[in-house]
């Protein structure tokens, strides 16, 4: 009984881990991407522009 119930404890801890450092990583890439995309804002933008005025 007290292996079945410490491998029954162990498994959500393990599993909420690896749910939070998996939410970590997304928020870290997710701010990464908006930074990037603002400082390259201006030149995306000219980037868009450019495409428009090309046929």
């Amino acid at each position: 009984m007290i292996k079945k119930l410490s491998s029954k404890i162990s498994l959500p801890i393990y599993f909420s881990i690896a749910v939070f450092i998996i939410f970590l990583i997304t928020v870290l890439i997710t701010g990464i991407l908006t930074y990037l995309s603002l400082a390259f804002g201006l030149l995306d933008e000219r980037i868009l522009q450019d495409k428009k005025f090309s046929p």
